[in-house]
C-alpha cells in the first residue's frame, strides 16, 4: 500500500512538472558575428543575454524577473520562459552590443538569430 502512494505521488508530480513545461514557451537564440569579404559568419561562444520580462499592472510597466544566460561553443543557448514580453540586451567583447524586445506566447517554440558587427565597445568587469 505505501508503495501504491509512493508510485501515486511521483506521477502527480511527473505529470505536474509536464503541465508547467507546456505554460513556457522556448526561444533558441543564435548570436554570431556579420560575414566577413569571404561570406563566413562567425558563432560568438559567451556572448552575454540579459532577458527582462516586464508585466502590465494597473497601466504601469513593472519588472517581474531578469536574467544572464551566456551562449555556448556554438553561439547558442535556450532559454524556457513563461508567456510575456521580454527586453532581450545582447552583447560580447568587441561587437557592438543590441537591444530587442520579443513576445513570447504559451507553447512557442521561436528560433532568433542575433548578428552582432564589429565595434569598439569592449566589456569591463564592473567592481
Amino acid at each position: 500500500m505505501k508503495r501504491c502512494s509512493s508510485l501515486c505521488v511521483a506521477i502527480i508530480f511527473l505529470l505536474a512538472i509536464a503541465a508547467a513545461a507546456q505554460d513556457r514557451g522556448r526561444v533558441t537564440i543564435t548570436v554570431q558575428t556579420k560575414a566577413d569579404a569571404s561570406g563566413v559568419v562567425g558563432q560568438v561562444n559567451g556572448a552575454k543575454i540579459m532577458v527582462v520580462h516586464w508585466t502590465m499592472s494597473q497601466m504601469h510597466s513593472t519588472m517581474l524577473q531578469d536574467q544572464v544566460v551566456a551562449t555556448d561553443a556554438e553561439g547558442k543557448c535556450n532559454l524556457n520562459l513563461p508567456p510575456g514580453v521580454y527586453d532581450l540586451f545582447i552583447s560580447a567583447n568587441g561587437l557592438e552590443p543590441t537591444a530587442m524586445k520579443i513576445q513570447l506566447e504559451k507553447g512557442d517554440n521561436t528560433p532568433l538569430t542575433v548578428t552582432l558587427k564589429s565595434g569598439s565597445m569592449h566589456l569591463r568587469p564592473v567592481n
